[in-house]
This record gives C-alpha cells, structure tokens and sequence, in this order.
C-alpha cells in the first residue's frame, strides 16, 4: 500500500496487488512441485534398482577375478615346486659325481706322487751305472767284473722309459680331472643360481 499526497493535505492510499499475484504464482509453484513428485520418485527408483543390479553383478566379477588369479598363483607354485624338485635331484648326481671325481682325483695323485719318487730313484741308479760304464771304458783290463753291467743298464733304461710313460699317462688324467673338477663347480654354481631364482620367485608369488 502506497501514499500519496495531493494538494489541501489530503493523502490517497493505493493498494498494490502485489501480494496477490505473488500469492497466485506461489500456488501455481506448489503444484507444478506436486506433479513432479512422481516422476522424481520414479526415476530415483530405477536408478536405486540399476544400482542394486550392479552391486549383484560387481561381486560376481570380482570373485572371477580372484579365482582367477588364485589358479595363476596355484600353477606357477606347482611349476616351482617341480622345478625345485629336479634341481635337487640334479644337485644330488652332480654332488655324487664330485664325490666320485675326488676320489679318482686324489688315487691319481698318490699314484703320481709314487711314480715320481720311483722316477728320481731310478735316475739316481742309471746315473751310478753310467758313471760305472765310463769306468769300464777307462778301465777295459778289467772285462769280466762289469760284464753284466751293459744289459742291467739296458734293462733299468727300459723300465725308466715305461716310468716315464707311465708319468705322462698320469699328468694326463690329472688334468682330465681337474677340467672335470672345474665343469662340476660350475655346475653346482649354476644349480644354486637357479634355486634362488626359484626360491625368489616362490617368495614373491606367496
């Protein structure tokens, strides 16, 4: 409501419908709001049913996918376990070989360390009969006290010469062992590499 002044002091009130047709508006408001209502309540329906429908199906797919990865993890452990159990058998045949190969190793040496000391003490004989030929030869009135002499030296000179022979068989095998002796370390190196591998790999998976 608005005053107004005219002349004579007389004032006039004008009366604003204002509130009328904020009234009518609000009342036109309200019932569009009622006629929304249900579609609101409809929609929010469905869209609780479509989310009920995937929390039904997510835990369908997630256990799919941890029983999948389960059986990943159960193979590779069994194909570890396999690996690890023929590592060790080939661990076992190659510890039996180097214990065998040790053996022969230290037969070899005794029998060339033996050889050896035969070797030096045969020299040190031939080398007494060389120096009694030379004698006989300075001295030939004397015929008949070194006349087996020659064919002891010869006979001597053959058995140094199988010695000899013998020695050189022996270095041989010695160092046929110690080349066997070197394969088999690199064996077991590896055998070990290849068990930790498979021991780091089990612990990564578990």
């Amino acid at each position: 409501m608005n005053e107004r002044s005219l002349g004579g002091g007389t004032r006039v009130r004008r009366t604003s419908f204002a509130g009328g047709r904020s009234s009518k508006t609000t009342g036109i408001g309200s019932r569009r709001r009622v006629a929304m209502q249900p579609l609101k309540r409809k929609s929010l329906t469905s869209i609780l049913q479509q989310q009920q429908q995937q929390q039904k199906i997510q835990p369908k797919q997630t256990w799919s996918k941890q029983l999948g990865v389960i059986t990943e993890i159960a193979e590779e452990e069994s194909s570890l376990r396999s690996l690890v159990e023929s590592l060790k058998v080939e661990f076992e045949n190659v510890k039996k070989e180097h214990s065998e190969l040790k053996e022969k190793e230290e037969e070899t040496e005794s029998i060339a360390r033996n050889l050896h000391v035969k070797r030096r003490k045969s020299k040190s004989e031939l080398e007494a009969y060389l120096a009694e030929e030379a004698k006989i030869r300075v001295y030939p009135r004397k015929p008949r006290v070194h006349k087996k002499k020659p064919k002891q030296m010869k006979n001597k000179a053959m058995e140094l010469k199988k010695e000899a022979e013998a020695t050189k068989n022996c270095a041989q095998r010695i160092r046929e062992a110690a080349e066997v002796k070197v394969a088999g370390t690199r064996a077991l190196d590896q055998i070990k590499l290849l068990s930790e591998r498979g021991s780091a790999a089990r612990a990564s998976t578990s």
